[in-house]
């Protein structure tokens, strides 16, 4: 592949094969932009660039995703208070990590592999308020349902093209994804400020005892 990609820059024609695999209208796109402009056309279009309308809808959307990561986190992963938190970092990383399939246009079925850290935090964090290790129904279903998004391709159907089922698929997470993001980000914040007031209140009382101290001793 990469031959090729080098093949195409210096001769300036490039391979039928390469031009299906970056194409960001084929019918394997995932993006969110790629979506949309399959599913205004009716089919897909491998040998052309996304419409103008479309390529703006997917920058708008990736500027609101990456936005609405930031304020949820604000607080909670970006502490300006101290050093950065560990477990709220790490939720934030994998849901924007999880995001890339819809925010990059050329992305591919191969993509879909960067929503795995996320399916992992949300399942930790769904036996952890549940108590137990068990199983996810809801976790069953998308799984299901992602398989046979990626199965899907493979029926040559042109309203399974166009449905674009993988978007779906990772869009489907989006929801709980953010909830959980600004969850763990206000309770964290929530417990650091608990955390300075009592530093505060006890260093006050440390402040009282030593000046009590002192009184009690005039020199």
């Amino acid at each position: 592949m990469w031959t090729d990609h080098l093949g195409g820059i210096i001769t300036g024609a490039i391979s039928a094969k390469l031009i299906r695999e970056i194409a960001p209208g084929g019918y394997d796109a995932v993006s969110i932009g790629a979506a949309l402009a399959r599913v205004a056309a009716g089919q897909s279009f491998e040998s052309a660039g996304l419409p103008i309308w479309a390529s703006v809808v997917q920058c708008l959307f990736d500027v609101g995703i990456i936005a609405a990561i930031a304020i949820l986190c604000l607080g909670g992963v970006w502490n300006w208070r101290g050093a950065q938190p560990a477990k709220p970092l790490l939720v934030a990383g994998a849901v924007l990590i999880a995001a890339v399939p819809l925010l990059v246009s050329v992305a591919k079925p191969n993509y879909l592999a960067f929503v795995v850290p996320l399916i992992g935090v949300l399942t930790i964090e769904r036996w952890r308020r549940d108590g137990h290790v068990g199983i996810i129904a809801p976790m069953v279903a998308w799984a299901s349902f992602a398989w046979l998004s990626i199965i899907s391709l493979e029926l040559h159907r042109n309203w399974l093209y166009v449905a674009a089922p993988m978007t779906w698929a990772v869009l489907f997470l989006g929801p709980k994804s953010l909830w959980l993001v600004g969850d763990i980000s206000a309770n964290f914040d929530a417990a650091t400020g608990r955390g300075l007031a009592h530093s505060v209140v006890d260093s006050g009382d440390q402040s009282r005892h030593a000046r009590g101290g002192l009184d009690s001793h005039p020199t």
